[in-house]
């Protein structure tokens, strides 16, 4: 759990495609690019990429306009930290919700479901 001196960071982050995520989760893996594949954040080089061709991109990818939010909720994810919490509602199944901690390196997760 997160350091009460350094209460950390909480989020939630609903998901579709449940079943592929939750053994992601269970893995310990967290990153962004659950979603669509050419959806990623972070760009070749290693910084975050830009929202307005990531929002092109994704309508490439999807044939669909993204929300406006859409690229800030996902972008969350590039933004936890050691002992940040994320609630994954509905996961691993419709009435249940997995409650993850993030630790170190490559943000892996500890589930508490």
């Amino acid at each position: 759990m997160p350091n009460h001196a350094n209460p950390g960071f909480f989020t939630i982050f609903r998901t579709g495609d449940n079943d592929r995520i939750f053994k992601e989760m269970t893995e310990g893996r967290l990153r962004q690019g659950w979603g669509k594949d050419g959806l990623n954040l972070i760009s070749e080089n290693g910084g975050p990429v830009d929202k307005y061709e990531w929002e092109e991109i994704y309508l490439e990818v999807s044939g669909e306009d993204p929300s406006p939010q859409r690229f800030a909720i996902l972008r969350r994810m590039l933004e936890l930290g050691e002992g940040d919490i994320v609630v994954a509602p509905k996961m691993p199944g419709w009435n249940e919700f997995t409650i993850a901690q993030a630790s170190c390196g490559s943000i892996q997760l500890e589930i508490y479901s």
